[in-house]
């Protein structure tokens, strides 16, 4: 939701703030580029319009969880659960992001944080907040001191692992003149690698639980799967350069940095090779009001000819060039493994 966009939903307040459209348009656009050539290529193409994307909504989500509508609550994640990647060799998706030049860029993928997803409840007890306040425990002040207990901490994180925690109230209290006696947050706990995000996950859930220690809440954490750190492939990478040097002029073509952000792609980068472009075609900054295409162009054509280029690279001459990533690529997690792993997580382990 974006309601002070200029193009926002009078009703609803949403807006493409992020880009996903731009992604919808790229792949329509690869997949009429290579139906000029697929007779040539050896394998196939398959194209994927993944929804959610955005881990947001965690207490909608995970109503839906427990309902058994959905097993997890990240697009790609339940993908691969249903089987949709099982007969996928490699991956590739691109994102826009601000452009550092008028002319646009493609900055191509490194790493990525990860997250843990957390719905965080304090329950207290509801009395008059004016006549009878100290019969009452204080939801929300338990909450605003855990969340302070986390900002305390935040020195002792490693500059290095990208740690990031930024929540939300979702429900803060109902009256204003009633104790407030339930309240819930939800936040993420990032970080660049999994034990970064297992050990800060660790002391941000101890740092939660002290506020209501000190009000004398309760305070009930509830973990659940978000997304693993992203991982690109160096050959895949190497040959999206190759063909977006002619596009985009070689000095708009680098090697992108660490991303504090995170994406489902990171869980499929655990079992195949992929590449995750950042591409510099807007103004403002991602989930803003002042997020505008800025570089059209770059957005919506130059874009999808590299990475289609790069499948024809990978495919031509009996997929030679997908051959050499695939043999020179070890994969984290299988699905048995991967399915384990968001389980465990969901049980607290």
């Amino acid at each position: 939701l974006c309601p002070r966009h200029p193009r926002a939903d009078d009703l609803t307040g949403a807006a493409h703030c992020c880009g996903h459209n731009v992604q919808i348009t790229n792949m329509f656009a690869v997949a009429i580029g290579l139906q000029a050539v697929m007779d040539e290529l050896a394998g196939d193409v398959v194209l994927f319009a993944v929804p959610a994307e955005e881990m947001i909504e965690i207490d909608y989500r995970n109503k839906l969880r427990e309902q058994g509508k959905l097993k997890y609550m990240g697009g790609k994640q339940q993908l691969i659960y249903e089987g949709a990647f099982d007969d996928i060799d490699m991956a590739m998706q691109m994102h826009v992001e601000t452009a550092k030049t008028p002319a646009g860029e493609m900055g191509l993928g490194s790493t990525s944080n990860g997250f843990v997803s957390k719905l965080i409840e304090y329950h207290g007890k509801v009395a008059h907040a004016a006549q009878a306040p100290h019969e009452g425990i204080n939801a929300l002040n338990a909450a605003l001191m855990g969340v302070m207990g986390v900002n305390s901490i935040r020195e002792t994180f490693k500059e290095s692992d990208y740690f990031r925690f930024h929540p939300i109230i979702n429900q803060g209290g109902t009256l204003v003149n009633c104790v407030p006696d339930y309240v819930q947050v939800e936040s993420y706990v990032r970080a660049s690698n999994i034990q970064a995000i297992v050990d800060g996950n660790h002391r941000v859930n101890r740092a939660l639980k002290a506020g209501g220690d000190a009000v004398g809440a309760t305070c009930v954490i509830n973990d659940l799967p978000g997304y693993l750190p992203m991982r690109n492939d160096e050959r895949m990478n190497a040959l999206l350069r190759e063909n977006s040097n002619p596009i985009f002029g070689e000095a708009n073509v680098y090697q992108g940095p660490h991303i504090t952000a995170s994406t489902d792609m990171g869980d499929v980068s655990h079992l195949m090779p992929v590449i995750h472009p950042w591409v510099g075609c807007i103004s403002g900054v991602l989930h803003s009001a002042e997020y505008e295409i800025s570089v059209p162009d770059v957005a919506y054509i130059k874009t999808a000819q590299a990475l289609a280029m790069t499948i024809v690279d990978l495919l031509y001459d009996d997929a030679a060039g997908a051959k050499d990533v695939l043999d020179n690529f070890t994969p984290a997690l299988n699905k048995q493994s991967y399915i384990e792993l968001l389980d465990r997580i969901a049980k607290g382990e």
